[in-house]
C-alpha cells in the first residue's frame, strides 16, 4: 500500500493567523447553525479559507460574503442580523487589537 506524502493545509495557505482563522470559523458556525444551515467541519474550513484567500481583500464583509455564499434572502439576513448570537459573532472582531497583536508578534521573531 503506498501512501502519500504529506497534504498542504489549506488553512495555512490563507496567511492568516491561526486564532483569527479559528474566530471565523466559530463565527461561520454559529451564524450558519441559526440560519437554519447544518454544514460540516470541511465546508466551514472551505468558506472561511476562501473569504480570507480572495475576498477580504476586495472589502467584502464577512457576514456578506456568507449571505451571499449561502444565497439568504432579504427575511433571512434580517433575522440572522436581529439574532443576538450572529450580532455577537460578527461585531466582536478588533482589527486594531489584532494588528497590534500581530506586530508584537512580528517583532519578538
Amino acid at each position: 500500500m503506498v501512501r502519500p506524502t504529506t497534504y498542504l493545509s489549506t488553512t495555512r495557505s490563507a496567511k492568516s493567523s491561526g486564532s483569527e482563522m479559528e474566530r471565523l470559523k466559530s463565527a461561520t458556525a454559529t451564524i450558519l447553525l441559526n440560519c437554519g444551515f447544518e454544514v460540516g467541519p470541511h465546508k466551514i474550513n472551505r468558506l472561511v479559507v476562501t473569504f480570507k484567500s480572495r475576498v477580504e481583500r476586495n472589502g467584502f464583509g464577512f457576514f456578506d460574503f456568507l449571505a451571499n455564499s449561502m444565497q439568504l434572502d432579504d427575511g433571512q439576513r434580517r433575522r440572522a442580523l436581529a439574532n443576538p448570537d450572529v450580532s455577537r459573532a460578527i461585531f466582536y472582531a478588533d482589527p486594531t487589537g489584532e494588528t497590534a497583536v500581530r506586530n508584537v508578534m512580528k517583532g519578538r521573531s
